[in-house]
């Protein structure tokens, strides 16, 4: 049982580093224009 906690906690920590790294692009951002430029790219993606 202590295998599989384990196991959830290895998966959660890669999620969380790509969060942060999402995160520090807006914040570089002043008033998050990154999140602008990521909207048309958002629409290419909605198209496929």
């Amino acid at each position: 049982t202590v295998d599989s906690v384990d196991t959830d906690d290895s998966v959660e920590a890669p999620a969380t580093t790509i969060d942060v790294g999402v995160i520090s692009v807006p914040e570089s951002t002043p008033s998050g224009g990154a999140e602008e430029i990521v909207e048309p790219n958002a629409s290419a993606s909605t198209t496929e």
